[in-house]
């Protein structure tokens, strides 16, 4: 299973790698209470604005070894994959998941000396986000000429998330879903974030406001595997 990390693939640095630590799902954040007046105990997973159970981040365990070319310096290539792995965040893709991808930070560091002594193999371990981002941006542009109004709106992603709302036409004490809008006046293409929005069909009260309003999911939130 080979990756790319911050865009540059394993094998273009020499680097081969098989996943040995799965994340099949990201681990709950679970709270809860056990009182001496009751059986069992108390769940307060959800008791959080969103009213849903957060996760922890996912952790990735890769086991990496080199295929060295002839008159290959094994110092050398190493240093220049210690570069690569110096950035410390940035985005982890995986082969087996195409179009989409993790926002991590890498979790350990590397002995090169100890590498070269110990048949050329190592591991890199990945701290993610729980959820994969998809690559390609979906919009959708919704015409406002009642006011107000409740629009349709479909995250098209499988988990929550919050889009970002481009705001062309007139705002007058203008709100989305409850929330006010910064911008007021004759506006452009004014960003304007709007409430999350749960996976598939959600209704979202525009008042205030005429035009046009594209949404934007980027990042759109996936639950995907590994």
């Amino acid at each position: 299973m080979a990756f790319k990390w911050n865009g540059i693939h394993a094998t273009e640095i020499g680097l081969m790698a098989d996943i040995t630590g799965l994340p099949f799902r990201p681990l709950p954040k679970i709270a809860t209470e056990q009182l001496p007046a009751m059986d069992g105990f108390l769940d307060f997973s959800m008791f959080n604005n969103n009213n849903r159970v957060h996760y922890n981040p996912r952790e990735w365990v890769f086991q990496c070894w080199l295929e060295l070319k002839r008159n290959m310096n094994i110092n050398i290539v190493m240093n220049e994959i210690a570069k690569i792995f110096m950035v410390h965040s940035g985005y982890l893709e995986v082969d087996e998941c195409p179009g989409v991808r993790w926002q991590a930070i890498v979790a350990n560091r590397f002995d090169i000396a100890n590498v070269a002594i110990n048949a050329k193999s190592f591991n890199i371990y990945f701290q993610s986000q729980p959820f994969a981002e998809g690559l390609t941006p979906i919009t959708q542009t919704t015409p406002i000429t009642t006011n107000p109004t409740t629009i349709n709106l479909t995250n098209p992603g499988t988990w929550h998330t919050r889009p970002n709302a481009y705001l062309t036409g007139t705002a007058n004490n203008a709100r989305i879903g409850g929330l006010p809008i910064p911008n007021q006046g004759e506006l452009t293409n004014a960003l304007v974030w709007c409430p999350e929005l749960a996976p598939g069909a959600n209704s979202l009260s525009i008042s205030g406001f005429t035009g046009s309003i594209r949404f934007e999911f980027t990042p759109l939130y996936i639950w995907s595997l590994p």
